[in-house]
């Protein structure tokens, strides 16, 4: 039986984040949740969305009447994104918002039907303790199609490199750029 969660280490990056937050005038807390979002928003874009393609000749090849075959067509393509999706609503869950395409936001079971909420996070602690769990139960995510695991350690992976880059270049000697590379985190000297 496959598993129904997954489970990411993030002692990195919980290390990255609390060198960002010494390295600008946010508290670990804001970092960790900006950081979070940015995780989330890339693991939206790596993660597969459904083939419109193969939908479409999966569909073309039912035996079903035309006024079904376009119905159960709009259906289909209409779920196409819901892997994606899960990854915006895990960010809604911590008060953060991504950038998404239009066909995720509106995506929906094929059948109609409302499995409620697959995603859920809880917070908690004060300073350098503060943690976010997140957790992501949507059996596309989790199953061994998607690999969510592997899609959230690269993602981050990916912002642990971006932010050691950064460090490399002394980007935090610059505001105007540390505000741009990591827009809601306070940039000071």
């Amino acid at each position: 039986m496959a598993s129904d969660s997954l489970k990411v280490d993030t002692s990195a990056f919980n290390a990255m984040v609390s060198q960002l937050a010494s390295k600008t005038a946010s508290s670990f807390a804001s970092a960790l949740k900006l950081e979070v979002a940015r995780v989330l928003e890339k693991a939206s874009k790596t993660t597969r969305a459904a083939d419109g393609k193969k939908i479409r000749a999966t569909v073309d090849k039912t035996a079903a009447a035309p006024t079904t075959k376009k119905r159960l067509l709009r259906a289909k393509l209409g779920a196409k994104g819901i892997s994606k999706k899960t990854w915006s609503d895990l960010a809604a869950t911590i008060g953060a918002s991504i950038k998404v395409p239009g066909y995720v936001t509106k995506a929906k079971p094929s059948n109609g039907k409302d499995y409620g909420t697959q995603v859920s996070s809880r917070s908690g602690g004060t300073g350098p303790l503060f943690s976010i769990q997140i957790e992501n139960h949507q059996p596309t995510v989790v199953g061994p199609g998607i690999d969510g695991a592997k899609v959230l350690s690269m993602a981050i992976a990916g912002r642990i490199k971006f932010f050691e880059g950064n460090l490399k270049r002394k980007l935090f000697d610059d505001l105007g750029k540390t505000a741009e590379r990591y827009p809601g985190v306070k940039a000071t000297t």
